[in-house]
């Protein structure tokens, strides 16, 4: 399989609207500060984005470090790095909710596991130094990672692409 770990020089533009249903998108958001380091300010970019090969059965896995002031994280997923990109898997760092879509096996972090389901409830906020989600699929996927809270969703991270082996 093929990896790729690299940034475009170009900013993504594709967010979505945390009221938006599941699979869709929506027009960038225009937040007034972002970087989540005030109450009231969205998330900053997700940092450390990568994507990289799964395991022997159509996996491919996407990780990435916290944002400062995310709550949550939603994982955009297209079958080409121009997309169109949808709604993966939307989860809550908080209360370990999660929604995600089918072809998703696991999202998962040094401290719980959001998919599959363990009926594990969080006894406090998730602040794992990594989180990581796999997916199945044929060919080549590419994502984007955005992180959001109360005051809505930072930019998207960068385009990153992983083929199955």
């Amino acid at each position: 399989g093929t990896e790729t770990t690299a940034r475009p020089t170009t900013t993504a533009t594709a967010t979505t609207d945390s009221t938006a249903a599941p699979g869709t998108t929506a027009p960038p958001e225009t937040p007034t500060t972002a970087g989540g380091d005030l109450p009231g300010d969205v998330p900053g970019e997700v940092p450390g984005v990568a994507a990289r090969t799964g395991g022997s059965s159509g996996e491919v896995a996407v990780e990435w470090n916290p944002a400062d002031g995310a709550t949550g994280y939603r994982v955009l997923r297209a079958g080409a790095p121009a997309g169109p990109f949808e709604v993966a898997a939307d989860f809550d760092v908080t209360t370990g909710s999660v929604t995600a879509a089918d072809g998703v096996v696991n999202i998962w972090s040094a401290q719980h596991s959001y998919v599959p389901d363990r009926g594990e409830p969080l006894a406090g906020p998730d602040t794992s130094p990594w989180f990581e989600y796999v997916d199945v699929g044929t060919g080549e996927r590419c994502y984007q990672v955005l992180a959001h809270n109360a005051a809505g969703a930072g930019p998207a991270s960068g385009v990153v692409c992983g083929s199955p082996p």
